[in-house]
């Protein structure tokens, strides 16, 4: 006997509230399957792979670079429109150039004159890179200080990294705007894509915020720094005048009497001719001298 076949009930929901565009998220988990080394799919009529089996998986070296997703802070406008951004980058190398002041002529004519003068530096930086990398291999076999050759090695570095970026500064600023902003990797990524470190990525993106802010009359004030506390003056428990008269009187070359009870040996009491030495001393520094039982303590203390 047929059973009659039962309608399924659709139920229409109505569409839920706008939200902010920036609580949307991309679910690489959900909408996205990673793609593996070692990979074969059916089509059909036949197996496709990448013609990698695990043995190739396991002579090679495999790097995975994410984007970065959300950032702190807003993309600029420059990184979005060629004409600010060419705008920027000009500004940029003068600056990198030492020219302070924004020059004349068109931008062309203004990153050329820029891109000029630093490669005119360049065989000064080449000639201090020699000197210092000399003075550091004489300092190292000569066994010199561990700290003075790591601050030369940092140096070294430094003047490397200026040479390198130098050969093409320009093209280098755009790659790091470009995988930076458009493709979103982080400093670390775009490190790794231009043989950079991530702090110097960071630093040459804050370096180009900075530029088309203060293009644009923003001014940084320096931040105040918060107020010392006020130094409390702290009275010493030390009596001053104590202490001078007790080493004045220890420094005394104070005779000892050549009787039996007040040997040099014996030092358990003073004879009453030592004190009396003592405040005329004390007489001739025109200082006050101290009490006799308090002076016979402090004798006996030192003994």
């Amino acid at each position: 006997m047929a059973t009659a076949a039962v309608p399924h009930k659709i139920t229409i929901c109505p569409p839920a509230a706008a939200g902010n565009i920036r609580d949307l998220k991309f679910d690489r988990y959900t909408a996205t399957r990673r793609p593996f080394p070692v990979h074969a799919e059916y089509d059909g009529e036949g197996f496709t792979s990448k013609q990698l089996d695990f043995s190739d998986y396991a002579r090679m070296s495999t790097q995975q670079r994410k984007q970065s997703g959300e950032r702190r802070l807003p993309t600029p406008a420059f990184a979005l429109d060629q004409n600010l951004l060419r705008a920027v980058l000009v500004r940029y190398l003068e600056k990198r150039a030492h020219l302070l002041k924004p020059q004349p002529g068109t931008e062309r004519e203004r990153m050329l004159r820029a891109l000029a003068v630093i490669e005119k530096r360049r065989p000064m930086l080449e000639s201090a890179l020699k000197q210092m990398c000399a003075g550091y291999l004489e300092l190292k076999r000569a066994g010199g200080d561990p700290a003075r050759l790591k601050k030369l090695a940092e140096e070294i570095e430094n003047f490397d990294t200026v040479l390198r970026l130098n050969t093409n500064v320009a093209g280098t600023l755009l790659r790091v705007i470009h995988l930076y902003y458009s493709v979103g990797l982080d400093s670390v990524g775009v490190g790794l894509e231009l043989g950079l470190k991530p702090p110097h990525i960071r630093q040459i993106l804050w370096r180009l915020n900075r530029e088309w802010e203060r293009m644009h009359g923003v001014k940084y004030e320096p931040k105040p720094r918060a107020p010392k506390p006020p130094r409390v003056k702290r009275e010493s428990k030390i009596n001053v005048l104590t202490a001078a008269q007790t080493a004045a009187a220890s420094t005394l070359q104070i005779p000892y009497p050549t009787c039996e009870t007040h040997r040099p040996g014996n030092r358990s009491s003073a004879a009453p001719d030592e004190y009396q030495n003592y405040v005329e001393f004390c007489n001739r520094l025109g200082s006050p001298p101290l009490p006799e039982m308090q002076w016979r303590a402090g004798r006996n203390t030192r003994a």
